[in-house]
C-alpha cells in the first residue's frame, strides 16, 4: 500500500501495542482509504488480469482455476 507503513499497521491492529486510540484510528482509517483506491483500480477484468501478470497477487490468495483463467487473453 502506497504511503502505508505495514510495521505501523500491524501495531494499530494490536490492542497490546500502546498505540493511543486517536492514532490506531488514523493509521486504520489510511490502510482502508489506500486498499479502498488499489480495489478501485482494478475494477474490472482486463486490469485484474494486467495486476496478476505484473505479479501483484500472491498466487496462495488466487484459486489454481482462476489463476488459468487470469493468464489467459
Amino acid at each position: 500500500m502506497a504511503g502505508i507503513d505495514r510495521m505501523e499497521v500491524s501495531a494499530a491492529g494490536r490492542l497490546e501495542s500502546g498505540v493511543d486510540i486517536e492514532e490506531r484510528e488514523a493509521v486504520i482509517v489510511k490502510a482502508a482509504r489506500a486498499v479502498h483506491a488499489y480495489v478501485s483500480e482494478r475494477s474490472d477484468l482486463e486490469s485484474v488480469r494486467s495486476a496478476f501478470r505484473r505479479g501483484e497477487f500472491r498466487t496462495g490468495f488466487v484459486r489454481k482455476d482462476a489463476r488459468e483463467a487470469l493468464a489467459g487473453e
